[in-house]
Parts: structure tokens; sequence; C-alpha cells
């Protein structure tokens, strides 16, 4: 069974990007549990791609859920990019993990020539 939200197949890396950086900032703090990535609570930057249930039940990244046939593949490469932004900044709180995620988000904007997501500006 595929955790992902109805059309995730259909979205775009700006759409994507969009997504998870609403979320991320939305929440303004990391969300990791035994130094991983935690799907659950506030949820990390790929949280927003899954459905409510399977937030809960999910752990791991991004793409060794694609590989238990959990997620959907389509994008697995940028989500996965998504969520270095977001882990590689966990070790900070509030407006440093902020700033250091937004950093983050804009050299991948750079890197996948994307728009910078409101609020990055």
């Amino acid at each position: 069974m595929k955790h992902t939200i109805p059309g995730f197949k259909n979205l775009s890396k700006q759409e994507l990007l969009n997504m998870s950086v609403a979320h991320v900032l939305k929440n303004g703090e990391p969300s990791m549990r035994n130094g991983n990535c935690s799907y659950a609570g506030i949820g990390c930057a790929a949280a927003p791609f899954l459905k409510p249930s399977g937030r809960e039940t999910l752990t791991g990244s991004w793409l060794f859920l694609v590989n238990e046939g959990r997620v959907s593949s389509h994008e697995a490469a940028f989500v996965h990019h998504l969520q270095i932004c977001h882990d590689a900044n966990s070790g900070y709180a509030g407006p440093a993990f902020i700033n250091l995620f937004k950093r983050d988000v804009l050299d991948l904007c750079n890197r996948f020539s994307l728009q910078p997501p409101k609020g990055l500006k």
C-alpha cells in the first residue's frame, strides 16, 4: 500500500518544493526521532507528501521507503534532497534551524533551476 497523498505522482519539483518549505517554515523546528527524519508529530520536510495515517507508521528515509514499496518513487531523489535540507540542520533549533534550512533550500533551488518558495526570497 502506498502511503503518499492522492495526486503525488503529478506534482512537479516546484510544487514539491513549495509544499515542503511551507510545511517546515510553519513548524519552525526540525522533526527527528532517534537521529532519523520523523514523519509523525510536526513531521519532517517529506511529511506533507504522506497521507496522515502514514505519518504515524512510517520510519526511515524517503529512499528507504521507496525501496520498501511503501511510497511512490516519483521524484524520489528530489524528495531525498529536501530531507537533506531538513536533516543536515536538525542539530539546531528555532531561528538558527530555519536560517540554515533556508540557505540549503536556496542552494537546492539554484541546482534545479526552481523559483524560491514564498518565505525564502
